[in-house]
């Protein structure tokens, strides 16, 4: 994957790209934005450039040292994500020993660790000596949405950059890239990841039945959304897009909003599911 093929991020490519100029690569980076904006993807790139050897410092997307790295197949190259609902002290142990040993054919021996603020606290206190005492050839990238879920003592030993939404005419590029169609409403959450969910998953029609089904039509989709986390999520997250555009109108009121931001961060931190949802939609009964 070459540069090019990242839409949007201009800032924080400018900061990966000042790093390898000047020779300053950080053995620690920390990727900080919403979900499905493309954080592991420059995340990617950034590995690919840093390994390529026709065009290092660059990358060119199309060389075999490239390409595996795109393809997650590189023995250099290793990526942790969630065990049920969180990253384990058993994954974190495993990485950090691979990382001790030199890298097998690249310049750099990565890790990225997608969803780090799920660490558990074990598996972040682990992590700890790798981060304050890596190999000279290591390199890893924690992508995180909030950076504040993080232990200050992990989240102090990382450079930190910040990834915003996308501009709905950059969301619009990538979707048309990946051959998918969306409606204008789908392009204001600024992320390609969120837009797709939400094509997947009609929430539009999910509010309308339960605003029909009164108090009933509320606790049945409670009911339903509360036996799926993730779907209760990407749900609230549709409500919250809801409120902004109605803000934006000036037909909402800031303390509703505020309401249903709170109600959304408790569903964050495990808060019940059902529970949540039913909450979100009694103040959305009200707009």
């Amino acid at each position: 994957m070459a540069k090019g093929d990242i839409v949007g991020h201009k800032p924080p490519l400018r900061v990966l790209e000042t790093t390898i100029r000047e020779g300053r690569i950080p053995h620690a980076l920390l990727f900080e934005g919403p979900e499905g904006i493309g954080k592991k993807k420059v995340a990617l790139w950034f590995i690919e450039a840093l390994n390529c050897r026709r065009a290092p410092g660059e990358g060119c997307g199309s060389c075999e040292q490239c390409e595996r790295i795109q393809r997650l197949s590189h023995p250099d190259l290793h990526l942790l994500t969630l065990e049920g609902e969180s990253i384990r002290i058993e994954q974190i142990r495993e990485a950090t020993n691979i990382l001790r040993f030199r890298p097998l054919e690249g310049r750099w021996k990565a890790l990225v660790v997608e969803d780090a603020e799920r660490m558990t606290p074990e598996a972040s206190n682990a992590f700890l000596k790798t981060l304050e005492e890596p190999t000279p050839w290591t390199l890893i990238i924690l992508i995180a949405q909030s950076a504040d879920a993080l232990l200050p003592t992990v989240r102090s030993r990382c450079q930190r950059i910040r990834f915003f939404p996308l501009k709905e005419g950059e969301v619009r590029e990538v979707l048309e890239r990946l051959g998918v169609q969306a409606p204008p409403s789908a392009l204001r959450w600024g992320s390609p990841g969120k837009a797709i969910r939400m094509l997947q998953e009609d929430f539009e029609a999910l509010l309308l039945k339960a605003k029909e089904g009164g108090l009933s039509g509320i606790f049945d989709l409670g009911e339903e959304l509360g036996r799926d986390r993730e779907r209760a999520i990407g749900f609230l997250q549709f409500l919250l897009q809801e409120c902004r555009r109605k803000l934006e109108e000036n037909s909402l009121g800031f303390d509703k909003f505020w309401r249903l931001l709170h109600i959304y961060r408790c569903l964050e931190e495990y808060a019940n599911a059902r529970l949540c949802v039913e909450a979100a939609l009694l103040e959305m009964l009200h707009l």
